[in-house]
């Protein structure tokens, strides 16, 4: 009886890892909205780029670090072969902490310093 219950305890522990490494995937529809995430939880966020306009993403505000790291951040090309085809930008955040916390992304061109962004990306986060 006690091996039937340390593996249903094992088998739990196991879900309930496995849920927390499950990323929740958000694109440019979650703009302006909140999500709800759990600590250590990736969040991705996929948004339209197209660099050969000159525009890429960059932060413009960024996340509490106590909540949420910057991981990391790409450039993935269209599978199109055709020139100027826009592509996506993948960005890669892990939940650190429990709290609430907002970030902003502006797609711009870098070189253009007084200009406004074309597009901005905000997202509220709760980490529970």
């Amino acid at each position: 009886m006690k091996n039937i219950i340390s593996y249903v305890a094992i088998f739990i522990i196991a879900c309930f890892v496995t849920y927390l490494m499950t990323p929740i995937v958000l694109t440019e529809n979650a703009n302006g909205k909140k999500a709800v995430i759990y600590r250590y939880q990736p969040l991705v966020i996929k948004l339209p780029s197209n660099p050969t306009t000159g525009y890429s993403w960059s932060i413009s505000s960024e996340p509490a670090s106590q909540t949420l790291k910057l991981i990391s951040s790409k450039y993935i090309a269209p599978k199109s072969n055709l020139v100027g085809a826009p592509g996506q930008e993948v960005w890669l955040f892990r939940a650190l902490g429990p709290g609430k916390t907002m970030f902003k992304l502006s797609y711009s061109r870098p070189f253009e310093k007084n200009e406004k962004p074309a597009k901005e990306f905000m997202l509220a986060i709760t980490v529970k």
